[in-house]
C-alpha cells in the first residue's frame, strides 16, 4: 500500500509540472488582459517565475521524490543480496567468519547490527 502511494505521488509530482508548464506558456499569453491591468507585471518576471524558476523547482522536487522511492522500493532487495553474500548492510563489513549468537543472529562487529544470516550455498564442484 505504501509503495502505491509512492508510484502515486510521483505520477501526482508529473501531472503538476506538466500544469505548471502550460501555466508557463498560458499566462504570459493572457497576462495583457488579466494580469497587466491589476498588477502592472512585466513579462520578463511572469516568465522568470513560471516559466524557469517554476520549471526548476518542479524538476527538482520530482527528483527527490522519484530518488526516495527508487531507493525505498530497491533497498530490502539490495540488504537480501548483501546479507547472502554474509556482508553486513548497515556498514559493508564481511561478517562470513563471526559466529552466531545462541538465538541465531549475527552481530557486525564494526557497526553492532544484529543480522540472521541465510545458510551459506553448498560447494558442489560439477
Amino acid at each position: 500500500m505504501i509503495r502505491f502511494l509512492a508510484l502515486t505521488s510521483i505520477a501526482v509530482l508529473a501531472f503538476w509540472g506538466s500544469l505548471w508548464g502550460a501555466a508557463a506558456v498560458v499566462l504570459p499569453l493572457i497576462q495583457d488582459a488579466v494580469f497587466q491591468p491589476l498588477l502592472k507585471v512585466p513579462d520578463f518576471l511572469v516568465f522568470l517565475l513560471f516559466g524557469v524558476i517554476g520549471q526548476v523547482l518542479i524538476v527538482v522536487a520530482q527528483s527527490l521524490v522519484i530518488y526516495k522511492a527508487a531507493r525505498w522500493l530497491w533497498a530490502p532487495i539490495e540488504a537480501r543480496e548483501m546479507l547472502r553474500k554474509h556482508i553486513c548492510p548497515h556498514c559493508r563489513f564481511s561478517i562470513a567468519a563471526i559466529v552466531p549468537d545462541p538465538d541465531g543472529c549475527t552481530v557486525c562487529p564494526e557497526c553492532g547490527a544484529a543480522w540472521k544470516l541465510p545458510p551459506p550455498p553448498p560447494n558442489n564442484p560439477a
